[in-house]
């Protein structure tokens, strides 16, 4: 049973990391090294805590309190994580409704509060022979 559950975590997780790597990469390349470097400071922090909470329990013996102890403190730092996760996304809300980011090749900032905004005037009407067009 064990041999089988550890079969499906191992393609899951190989699922779930190519695709975090894919889109990581369509991205920018630092992306990608972000992953792998978040993916080995995670398997580094789950390795020194469960070694702290073995440790801490390691008197009395307790597997079971151990265990129990490395899961409740993985939870809470599930959760802090998913705290995190909420307040930027929210906060990557606001920045977007203050601005809009153009796609040119400066990656210049274009401010949408402008105050004459109402006033600007798009002429969409081209001296260019090609654009015969009245809008």
């Amino acid at each position: 049973t064990a041999l089988t559950l550890s079969f499906f975590v191992g393609v899951g997780d190989a699922i779930a990391q190519s695709g975090v790597y894919v889109y990581a990469a369509t991205i920018d390349v630092r992306c990608s090294a972000a992953v792998a470097f978040g993916s080995a400071a995670a398997g580094l922090c789950v390795s020194c805590l469960r070694l702290v909470t073995k440790a801490a329990f390691d008197e009395s013996g307790d597997e079971r309190e151990s265990s129990a102890m490395f899961f409740a403190l993985c939870s809470l730092v599930v959760g802090v994580c998913l705290a995190a996760l909420a307040v930027a996304v929210n906060l990557e809300e606001k920045i977007r409704d203050a601005f809009m980011f153009s796609n040119n090749d400066r990656g210049e900032v274009i401010s949408t509060t402008d105050p004459h905004e109402s006033d600007m005037n798009i002429n969409i009407e081209s001296d260019h022979p090609t654009n015969n067009k009245k809008y």
